[in-house]
């Protein structure tokens, strides 16, 4: 899935996976530096010649700063996610970075930059697990599971204004039947808060997938995903107006009897403090 990232000067960036070089996915980025007028004419190509499989790219952009992360197999059955940075609009990028390295596969790696620095964070079979960088990109922490996190599908994160980064992750039941969805918050270097169920309760009853995430200045953060408790998939949402610590009991936003299928939802904070899916 492509990712465009912009600052406040003008610069956006583009970033993929593509198999232009005899079917082996490769990272590719591109950037325009007058608002997406013009693009370079070549595209980038971050990653080397020696893997096995590379996915799911992110990005950051903090002024002049952009760091990449995308997960990465170079060896058989040991997986990595990764990063390069450059500290001067795209123009140069520095080495590559491994800040995960184990047999668990990693998916969805997000980045996120708050008041500790960067933030790294991933989706695993065995939980969510985040990294933390103080120096755009240079060195990592050592990465650690969010606690309470197990069979991860997914991860979101969002930074608010205070520069704390709120974490949604997607869990699946024991079963692998149904899914629930878990709430964190915190960054990359200090550590997270133990994930708390956010989702339908009792957990697991109804499956929960495909969550958008929002937070605005004034301590909202706003949830939703599709539901199946109705058997056929509609909009849910649950939000908190106290910055996480507790959670309005999550709702259908439509009454089921009289809409058809509602599917992925997406949502941004207003800059009032509301939200508009």
């Amino acid at each position: 899935i492509p990712m465009l990232k912009a600052n406040a000067t003008g610069d956006v960036y583009a970033i993929w996976a593509d198999e232009r070089n005899g079917g082996r996915y490769d990272i590719f980025l591109n950037y325009s530096n007058d608002h997406g007028a013009t693009w370079q004419t070549d595209d980038i190509k971050l990653t080397g010649d020696s893997h096995l499989f590379v996915i799911d790219p992110a990005i950051e952009v903090v002024g002049d700063k952009v760091v990449v992360a995308w997960v990465q197999t170079d060896v058989r059955d040991t997986f990595t996610v990764v990063t390069r940075t450059s500290m001067d609009r795209g123009a140069t990028w520095s080495e590559l970075r491994t800040i995960y390295k184990e047999s668990s596969q990693p998916v969805t790696p997000k980045l996120t930059y708050g008041t500790n620095g960067l933030t790294a964070c991933w989706a695993t079979a065995l939980g969510a697990g985040c990294a933390g960088s103080g120096d755009f990109g240079t060195a990592w922490t050592k990465w650690a599971k969010v606690e309470g996190t197990d069979r991860t599908g997914l991860v979101l994160t969002q930074v608010d204004p205070q520069g704390r980064t709120h974490l949604v992750s997607n869990q699946r039941s024991e079963d692998g039947k149904s899914a629930g969805l878990f709430y964190s918050h915190g960054d990359g270097t200090s550590g997270f808060t133990a994930a708390t169920p956010v989702s339908r309760k009792p957990l697991y009853q109804s499956k929960a997938i495909a969550p958008a995430l929002a937070v605005d200045s004034k301590g909202g953060v706003f949830i939703a995903w599709m539901d199946y408790f109705y058997i056929k998939p509609l909009v849910a949402a649950t939000f908190s107006v106290d910055g996480g610590k507790s959670w309005r009991e999550p709702y259908v936003l439509s009454y089921f009897g009289r809409t058809d299928e509602q599917l992925f939802p997406v949502v941004n904070s207003n800059t009032d403090g509301g939200v508009t899916l």
